[in-house]
């Protein structure tokens, strides 16, 4: 079973590495809006609250929506939300403020359907740093030879035959070492992010 799908059957321990994987992100996403460290932690908890609650009915829509997606349009819905309770309460005791503030176009929330409809480069850069936190956890359950190999390779760029010369192995168990791995990675994190 994937991550995903152990968090959805709320296994403890994928739980666990869910969070610890998204915390950061959603963490910077909520600090990007201009939220304090304090309120940036509670939108934290409130959107994890949220996935728990759900995520076992979730089902990617088609090959593009992933829990990346998910996560940032419910954080920015979070993010929104805290800014709007900050918002009633500095106009708390001003009614003709407070309506004027409530008015249909700023109550209604232009959310991204998926992370392709916001900014290609950011998208980017986040999925890069989801891979290499994923890489992480993934490391952990690597032999410390199989992550010599995976990592030289998958992060580092090196090639196959410097990384067999490296390891004094031949470079045929090098590839085949590096593809059972690669294939054990895209199937653990499968759902959470874009891989390819």
């Amino acid at each position: 079973m994937s991550l995903l799908s152990r968090a959805q059957s709320h296994d403890p321990t994928a739980w666990s590495t869910f969070v610890s994987l998204y915390t950061p992100l959603v963490y910077h996403w909520a600090r990007k809006r201009g939220l304090t460290p304090e309120a940036s932690q509670q939108v934290g908890q409130d959107v994890f609250l949220h996935v728990y609650q759900r995520i076992q009915s979730f089902q990617p829509t088609d090959s593009t929506e992933t829990i990346h997606c998910w996560l940032a349009r419910l954080t920015h819905k979070k993010i929104m939300d805290n800014l709007e309770q900050q918002q009633r309460g500095q106009n708390q005791g001003d009614d003709q403020r407070t309506a004027e503030s409530e008015t249909p176009e700023d109550s209604e929330l232009v959310l991204p359907r998926t992370v392709h409809e916001v900014d290609a480069v950011v998208v980017q850069n986040e999925t890069k740093q989801l891979y290499h936190s994923a890489m992480m956890f993934f490391k952990e359950s690597l032999s410390e030879s199989e992550w010599k190999i995976f990592s030289r390779i998958e992060l580092d760029h090196q090639p196959i035959d410097a990384v067999a010369s490296e390891l004094h192995r031949n470079c045929v168990e090098v590839i085949s070492i590096k593809s059972r791995l690669l294939r054990k990675f895209r199937h653990e994190y499968a759902g959470l992010f874009r891989l390819d």
